[in-house]
């Protein structure tokens, strides 16, 4: 039977897995109730879906006429199944989503690799959970993992039958806890939940008190409470002026959630959290004034969390393909500033021949004008030109090509 850390069985409240799960704030802390914290579920939300909008394109080195080149593979079977379809359930947004998912909150990913006899990927079918996987160190090095199927079947693969990914590590073959290792921190957070709740069940704050010098029998003080919050009660009566009789004052209610200080505590958890998924702030709902633009907002999420995670899975997924093959995660959208930015940068390579004029127009989302590819071979008059004309002396000579002045 496999036990996990979120669903395993605790033998009694002196148990060990029992004493590990308790934080300091006394809130059992596991995957399952991590998820239950609004800010966790907010991070692997961001994470997971963020990833998932990056394109996966699919390369093949190929001989062209400058050389071997990486060319985009977008039509061959394993494209299809990378780039759009790995398994039969998933589309690939929908499979890359999942396996962001759980790295971000199991710190590992599986997933079974199938492959055709000449080495292709077939498909990938990922684990519901990477807790239905124990790696096993072998005496020759290697790492045997013991699998439960999602279909419930056991099985003992080899490192080559198996999509590994991993988060931080500190040894070879198993990946760092993340919520285990931030439990006083997901307890805090959990705490501080449970603390909002119950203010907001049992806290509930009068808007004022009457306070009267005599003591009122029981119909006289329902009567009273009564009229005065017919009158005086309710977004609809505000501003009204009181009249008050027989020595009756009225007193606001001085206390607030302010003064319980729950807004501070909630907003304290969410910072923290934030910090160790590496999710700024702005992205769940927190203003930060370092971060005045999407595009600054973008730049520090891709730094501080998306780059290690989108290397790590792009390294993974290379392990599994045939020479010749890479495959790659196109951040280009993502990393985009504003449309002004935008147009200068492609100006700026368009005027200096690095890119065609079809080019230019394809990453402004315009479509093609020109069947041939024609380039700027005089950087002075912007002269248009084929890729052959860069090589001819005369021409580039009559068209003062390489003068350093760009109009």
């Amino acid at each position: 039977m496999f036990l996990t850390k979120s669903t395993g069985r605790v033998d009694g409240l002196d148990s060990l897995q029992l004493h590990n799960m308790i934080s300091g704030s006394g809130q059992a802390v596991n995957f399952d109730t991590a998820m239950q914290d609004p800010t966790i579920k907010a991070c692997v939300r961001v994470i997971s879906q963020t990833v998932s909008t990056l394109p996966l394109k699919l390369y093949k080195r190929t001989n062209t006429l400058i050389g071997k080149e990486w060319v985009e593979d977008s039509t061959s079977m394993m494209s299809d199944v990378l780039t759009r379809r790995p398994n039969k359930r998933q589309t690939t947004p929908e499979f890359i989503e999942q396996m962001a998912a759980q790295l971000v909150l199991f710190s590992e990913y599986y997933a079974l690799i199938n492959k055709s006899p000449n080495g292709k990927v077939t498909s990938l079918i990922p684990f519901n959970s990477p807790q239905q996987v124990s790696p096993v160190e072998t005496t020759d090095g290697g790492i045997q993992y013991h699998c439960m199927t999602n279909e419930g079947k056991g099985l003992n693969l080899t490192q080559d039958s198996l999509l590994t990914i991993r988060d931080m590590s500190l040894n070879t073959f198993k990946a760092v806890d993340k919520i285990a290792t931030s439990k006083s921190s997901i307890g805090l957070a959990l705490a501080a939940t449970t603390n909002a709740e119950a203010y907001y069940r049992q806290g509930s704050r009068s808007g004022g008190f009457l306070m009267i010098d005599k003591a009122l029998s029981d119909n006289a003080m329902t009567r009273l409470s009564q009229q005065f919050n017919d009158h005086y009660g309710g977004g609809e009566n505000a501003h009204k002026i009181a009249i008050l009789e027989d020595g009756t004052k009225f007193a606001a209610n001085p206390y607030s959630i302010k003064d319980a200080q729950v807004l501070e505590a909630r907003n304290a958890s969410i910072r923290e959290i934030a910090a160790i998924f590496g999710v700024p702030v702005s992205l769940l709902g927190i203003s930060d004034p370092n971060m005045k633009d999407i595009e600054t907002i973008n730049a520090f999420f891709y730094k501080s969390c998306l780059q290690s995670l989108i290397s790590k899975i792009e390294a993974r997924l290379n392990l599994m393909l045939p020479r010749d093959f890479a495959i790659r995660f196109d951040v280009s959208e993502y990393l985009k500033g504003d449309i002004k930015t935008q147009a200068e940068v492609i100006e700026r390579l368009f005027t200096r021949g690095l890119i065609s004029r079809n080019e230019a127009r394809k990453r402004m989302n315009l479509q093609a004008d020109t069947t041939d590819e024609v380039y700027v071979v005089g950087s002075n008059n912007l002269v248009f030109g084929a890729v052959d004309d860069f090589t001819n002396p005369a021409y580039n000579n009559n068209n003062n090509v390489g003068n350093s002045d760009v109009s």
